[in-house]
């Protein structure tokens, strides 16, 4: 019999962590020739979350609980999860039920028909249009700088084949970021649409500087274009400088008593250089962050305690 999990991480979901759950069996109910495990793993959470968890895995043993000794982030938080997970298919989703369940049928039959990996895609969401508007700015970045072929609007959610989840776990990397990775590696994946509905219950942890980490590291990890545009713009500022400072040296020379240089042109010449200087410093920054993280081999997450799991499972 052929097994399928389900992978997700939870930080002070205590609204949503039932009603989860139940939607969950619903769905497995559904299926009853695949043998079923839910692995959740909880961030460290500062409500009754814990509580709620350990209540599940008692109640159901299909229900496997990772506890976290801190606060990882949710990033690294889902992918031990997903690392965790034993199934022949791997389904990936938030907790917070942003991520319908009612799209699993849809992930298991693109996974008999052959994917790899199916995806959702939502077409429509709701929320702060400023966000989304910022949202749809760093997808056209994205795709401008990065020669994968990333869509827009998939978070992640879906079904990944156990090849496709060994293959993630033995590559060198610091931070997996599977809607840009799994295209990057050459999978044919299936995108399923759907209407992101609103978060149920609870408070989202991410945060405005949460996002533009999250962008920045993505636009790091995906491309290496603005290393090339840094060197583009340094070769273009250093002739547009060459060019100025010669035609002041000629027209000084031409009307040696009348022309004068001024303040303004060199003031306004060293902010402007001197922030074009101050950005790249920081992309090549970032560069650099990368490159620190992925030679320090340091576990995703330190965990505090397993439920439910075996003794192979635990080692």
């Amino acid at each position: 019999m052929k097994k399928i999990s389900i992978a997700s991480s939870c930080y002070n979901e205590s609204a949503n962590i039932e009603t989860l759950y139940d939607e969950l069996i619903k769905q497995i109910d559904k299926y009853p020739e695949y043998e079923w495990e839910i692995v959740l793993a909880d961030n460290c959470s500062t409500d009754n979350t814990v509580e709620l968890l350990r209540s599940l895995a008692e109640r159901d043993k299909r229900v496997k609980v990772i506890l976290n000794q801190a606060n990882y982030g949710p990033d690294n938080s889902c992918i031990n999860a997903f690392f965790a997970a034993t199934g022949d298919a791997v389904i990936i989703m938030a907790s917070d039920l942003e991520d319908p369940p009612e799209l699993i049928p849809q992930f298991i039959e693109a996974w008999e028909s052959g994917y790899k990996v199916a995806m959702a895609q939502y077409s429509s969401r709701t929320g702060n249009p400023i966000t989304a508007l910022f949202r749809k700015i760093y997808y056209k970045i994205i795709a401008s700088l990065t020669s994968v072929n990333v869509e827009n609007n998939v978070t992640g959610f879906g079904i990944y084949d156990k090849s496709v989840v060994d293959t993630i776990r033995g590559l060198n990397e610091y931070s997996f970021v599977l809607r840009f990775l799994c295209p990057e590696l050459g999978y044919k994946i299936k995108y399923i649409s759907f209407v992101k509905p609103k978060r149920r219950g609870g408070r989202s942890s991410y945060s405005f500087l949460r996002y533009y980490n999250y962008a920045v590291e993505t636009l790091v990890l995906t491309s290496h274009a603005p290393l090339h545009m840094a060197c583009l713009v340094g070769f273009v500022m250093s002739l547009i400088s060459i060019l100025v400072a010669l035609f002041y040296f000629v027209m000084k020379l031409v009307n040696w008593y009348t022309f004068d240089f001024g303040f303004a042109p060199i003031m306004i010449g060293l902010f402007f250089l001197g922030g074009v200087q101050l950005f790249f410093i920081g992309i090549i920054g970032e560069y650099l962050s990368s490159a620190i993280k992925r030679v320090t081999i340091r576990p995703f997450v330190i965990e505090k305690e397993r439920i439910n799991f075996d003794d192979e499972e635990n080692k």
